[in-house]
């Protein structure tokens, strides 16, 4: 299947080329045990040698569990996982690379389109991805390549999660900083001018080009709180990383890691907007159970995760063909 062209998906490729294994707001230790368990126990009822799909896999956390409660029961499992980012799970998240590599990942394919035979799966699972696709479509194929009395399980962004409400702030940071700010634009002038200076050997103070830098950085940081300012922390932190490090690196190069930073912060705000856009709330989980109920699929339970103070982490929604 060719790459799905659409910039929705490609601002998702940078997100899971790193050794992360899970989405914001699923790394925290209480709800990473709390969402393992559900996976254990979506486990435990699948016969040995289930064939099992995980749709918007990401760099694999749900499928990762299913299989590692699989080996620990000898049930066999085969596994395979599809995402519309270009994933390589065991490239990237090397403490879990060798059970990554039992899997079969399938990059650059939509949920929408998946490329398997009808009735391919004893089950279909998602963990914070199924709510980002087009729910009529993704439940027709859902429903597709489910066996028989195949069930499902599927565990979405619930819009009351705090993950969802921080995501406003960090927002309002990334903007602030590409539509408000100049810190991306001052620190390109200043690398040139580092670089004009320094390669010139003129014997000129630099220092007047740094103290320009920081003068920018803060302008910035003054503008949020020290509690709400972890997204400006991390970019200046890198652009001030330009600068310490720039002896060893030529100015495309600086130019590029600055330009590079810039993108990430615009493609944080691409996903982070659509996280938001998909979280559901009581209305469109409604309207998620119709969805599946139309193409066949018998809701068992629609229920919370809640973990102590971290509150509803997670839909849970399951049935069954």
């Amino acid at each position: 299947m060719t790459s799905p062209p659409e910039d929705k998906y490609r601002i998702w490729d940078t997100y899971w080329r790193d050794s992360r294994l899970r989405t914001a707001g699923a790394d925290n230790a209480e709800v990473k045990a709390a969402l393992d368990l559900h996976w254990g126990q979506v486990a435990s009822l699948l016969p040995a040698g289930a064939t099992i799909l995980d749709i918007a896999c990401g760099n694999g956390a749900a499928a990762l569990a299913v299989a590692r409660a699989g080996q620990q029961s000898a049930k066999g499992f085969r596994i395979a996982a599809v995402d519309a980012a270009a994933i390589e799970p065991a490239t990237y998240v090397k403490r879990h690379a060798q059970l990554l590599r039992t899997i079969e990942f399938h990059g650059n394919t939509r949920m929408e389109e998946l490329p398997f035979a009808d009735g391919a799966f004893d089950a279909v699972i998602s963990q914070f991805g199924f709510e980002y696709g087009e729910m009529s479509k993704v439940a027709q194929e859902v429903a597709r390549v489910l066996k028989p009395n195949g069930v499902i399980s599927m565990l979405a962004m619930p819009a009351s999660a705090g993950v969802v409400e921080s995501a406003g702030k960090k927002v309002k940071q990334s903007k602030y900083l590409l539509t408000e700010s100049k810190i991306f634009d001052v620190a390109l002038v200043v690398a040139q001018a580092l670089h004009n200076v320094e390669s010139s050997g003129s014997g000129r103070d630099t220092r007047q080009y740094l103290d320009r830098f920081n003068g920018e950085v803060e302008r910035v940081m003054s503008r949020f709180a020290n509690t709400d300012s972890d997204m400006i922390i991390a970019v200046v932190v890198g652009l001030q990383k330009v600068f310490t490090d720039r002896k060893s690196m030529d100015i495309a190069q600086q130019i590029g890691i600055i330009n590079l930073l810039k993108k990430r912060v615009s493609d944080h705000i691409s996903r982070t907007e659509a996280m938001v856009h998909a979280a559901l709330g009581d209305a469109a989980l409604v309207g998620m159970k119709r969805k599946l109920t139309e193409v066949g699929i018998t809701i068992a339970e629609a229920k919370p995760i809640s973990v102590g103070t971290h509150g509803t982490v997670a839909w849970r929604v399951s049935g069954r063909k």
